[in-house]
């Protein structure tokens, strides 16, 4: 007799995902399938990455001078510079999911990664908090992210954090390697 496989089971509604993942995170991520579908996280991390624009723009026109000094764009560029910043994510996150299959913690398809860090894209609600919910949506949805992918990957965290540093760090010689050689080649051709 042939197996079937068993159809994934269908994600909660999505202000149940807002709900669970902010304050019962072990529950949630521990019943979400890995092999889910795609479009419900990539949904729910773009609603959430324009309300975080919005929460942005917000505390541009409340505090115009403290932001002033590392968001060199006006106010409304927050409210449509989230698709780039969203798809930037993603970008990072396959970098990161392939550091962590060479570390030997991935033990699901990118598909899983992608789930996790879609749904733990919660905290960002937090940035219409003015002035502090930026600065912890960003701290909150680290460690979420962190977590989920722990959860959905079935890893440990030493390969989730490890892999997480040795990603940032292989990016930033990346960056620097093309800063670098840009500036010689700019100077070599004055």
């Amino acid at each position: 007799m042939m197996e079937t496989a068993v159809p994934p089971k269908a994600d909660p509604k999505p202000w149940h995902c807002l709900r669970d993942a902010l304050f019962r995170p072990r529950g949630f991520f521990n019943a979400l399938a890995p092999e889910g579908p795609w479009l419900p996280p990539l949904v729910f991390a773009a609603i959430l990455s324009f309300l975080s624009g919005c929460g942005f723009a917000i505390n541009d026109l409340l505090f115009p001078l403290g932001n002033a000094l590392w968001d060199p764009w006006p106010w409304y560029w927050n409210l449509f510079d989230w698709p780039l910043i969203l798809a930037l994510e993603f970008l990072f996150l396959a970098w990161f999911h392939l550091v962590l299959r060479w570390r030997g913690g991935a033990h699901h398809p990118y598909r899983a990664t992608f789930r996790a860090y879609g749904y733990s894209a919660a905290p960002n609600i937090l940035c219409l908090i003015p002035l502090l919910g930026i600065w912890i949506a960003i701290l909150w949805g680290l460690g979420l992210s962190l977590y989920a992918i722990k959860t959905l990957q079935r890893t440990t965290w030493t390969r989730v954090v490890t892999s997480f540093l040795i990603a940032n760090a292989l990016l930033g010689l990346l960056l620097f390697g093309l800063i670098f050689a840009a500036g010689y080649f700019l100077h070599y051709f004055e």
